[in-house]
């Protein structure tokens, strides 16, 4: 049963709404998640979560400063860190341009205006541009910094609630609604991706798809949808039972795929949806031995299993004796040639020269490794044909 006051006190403890912008894509695909996460403790976060919110501040900080490339670059950050922030402002260079004073930074709202005063959040960067001879134009750019799961900017629930927090307020003020747009920046995964977001799909998604499933949210029955983007950041999954019925029937499928693959291959409906319960499978997989390490290394036992050192790459106690003893000892043979900085790192120190046709001709990007992604996957399928092999044979690239 949904119970407000537990909802007040886990928004009280961690700061979030529980039916914020960020939790409205899990939430619209399976609204018994929010019951289903109010009977578990808050979940620690996660080193590669905090190492997002970090990149977040930073952007946040560098996007007020004076020079927002400078500011990024005097970080302490790795190098590929720094990349994927200059990736950022360069994105903001795409947009149209506006004045200073109409870029926002982290803008909190909420969709009260559309009698939804639970779905609160921060935008991570909303702009106001002229449009037209009279018009306006709205931005609303999401960071994303994860390495594993691709965010899209189409039909993205997350976004359009921002935009909806924003256009609110302009429309307040003018009466009038601007062009609107949505875009997903994750540099991780090289997803730079744009939305126009028209008036009636603005509407259809808040008043209709999130104001439904907020209802749903809120039933006494709320629908379950466990799947792989459902349950992965869902802070219910370790004792919802609709996922463990889930889990269970993929198992039988996993089994019954193992026992005779070839049979099944020309199943494509069947195919479909056992890669995505395998990747279920997967998630609760590395949950699993994730509790495992931390119960060996709080000395309780898990069967006959223990704890041993993987390879690690030995370091000079101190790197600057270290380094004084191999010039001593090795003398004219302790030095190396000066290395030429990568591709990547060129263009990160002379940034002209994405621009430049004599350095782009001299580039081309190889095949990645092969592999498996679902059907609504941006990314565009390969194909292995003759053809293609004779391209490759030709230009030198295999």
């Amino acid at each position: 049963m949904y119970d407000e006051q537990k909802v007040q006190q886990r928004e009280e403890e961690t700061g979030h709404s529980m039916f914020g912008a960020s939790s409205l894509p899990r939430i619209i695909k399976c609204p018994a998640s929010v019951q289903e996460s109010l009977k578990n403790p808050v979940q620690p976060s996660s080193p590669a979560a905090e190492q997002g919110t970090i990149l977040h501040d930073i952007i946040a900080t560098a996007l007020k400063s004076n020079n927002p490339a400078d500011y990024i670059h005097q970080t302490s950050l790795s190098l590929e860190d720094t990349a994927y922030l200059l990736d950022c402002w360069d994105f903001i260079g795409t947009l149209p341009a506006s004045n200073a004073d109409d870029r926002y930074i982290e803008v909190q709202g909420s969709l009260t205006e559309y009698d939804l005063p639970e779905v609160w959040g921060t935008a991570d960067y909303v702009q106001v541009s002229p449009y037209g001879s009279e018009g306006v134009r709205m931005d609303v750019i999401d960071w994303k910094f994860g390495h594993g799961v691709p965010v899209h900017a189409k039909k993205n629930y997350q976004l359009v609630a921002y935009l909806g927090m924003a256009t609110s307020h302009l429309f307040s003020q003018t009466k009038q609604l601007p062009e609107m747009w949505v875009h997903i920046c994750q540099p991780p995964l090289g997803i730079f991706e744009s939305w126009k977001v028209e008036p009636a799909e603005l509407e259809q998604m808040i008043l209709g798809d999130i104001t439904d499933a907020i209802r749903m949210a809120k039933s006494s029955n709320p629908p379950y949808n466990p799947s792989k983007y459902t349950c992965i950041f869902c802070g219910g999954k370790h004792t919802c039972p609709a996922r463990k019925k889930y889990l269970k029937e993929s198992m039988q499928m996993i089994t019954k795929a193992a026992q005779s693959p070839s049979e099944l291959g020309k199943d494509n409906a069947f195919w479909a949806e056992f890669l995505d319960r395998a990747e279920v499978v997967k998630q609760a997989i590395r949950k699993v031995e994730e509790y495992a390490i931390e119960e060996l290394k709080a000395g309780r036992p898990v069967g006959d299993y223990k704890l041993v050192e993987g390879r690690a790459t030995r370091k000079f106690i101190d790197p600057e004796a270290g380094k004084q003893f191999i010039i001593n000892r090795l003398e004219d043979k302790a030095w190396k040639p000066r290395e030429v900085v990568s591709l990547a790192q060129a263009e990160k120190i002379d940034r002209t020269l994405k621009s430049d046709p004599d350095w782009q001709n001299l580039i081309y990007k190889p095949s990645g490794k092969l592999k498996l992604a679902a059907g609504t996957d941006k990314r565009p399928a390969v194909t292995t044909t003759v053809s293609d092999v004779m391209y490759k044979l030709a230009s030198g690239r295999m």
